[in-house]
């Protein structure tokens, strides 16, 4: 399952919480990892956000992948070299709340990706 979620406000992370609620419920996650995910979105999407000063006309985008279940992939493309300007702290955030983080950078912008995998 993919969601693909466009962050143009502030309230629009509120919304892409409630959607991930729903995913949760209807594949049985436990509270916990439900609200791992809610809250590595989360940081995600703040990060992104507000660290972007020139986010003038563009809407964040993020794609949410469900793996089976049991795992979560959390996708951007963004200038993730202005953010850091921007939010100093921007990458150790997004590390700590992801099982597997990386970057990577090409002509397009930098791909962002966050993965969180159940606890068995």
């Amino acid at each position: 399952m993919v969601l693909d979620v466009t962050v143009a406000n502030p309230g629009d992370i509120a919304i892409m919480r409630q959607l991930v609620r729903g995913i949760a419920q209807d594949n049985g996650w436990p509270n916990v990892f439900c609200l791992r995910a809610i809250a590595a979105l989360t940081a995600m999407a703040e990060v992104l956000y507000f660290g972007q000063k020139s986010r003038n006309t563009e809407p964040l985008r993020l794609s949410v992948n469900v793996y089976n279940g049991n795992g979560v992939e959390i996708q951007a493309l963004t200038d993730f070299q202005e953010v850091c300007q921007n939010y100093a702290e921007a990458e150790w955030q997004l590390e700590r709340v992801s099982n597997v983080f990386s970057i990577e950078s090409d002509s397009a912008g930098d791909h962002i990706v966050m993965q969180l995998w159940m606890e068995k």
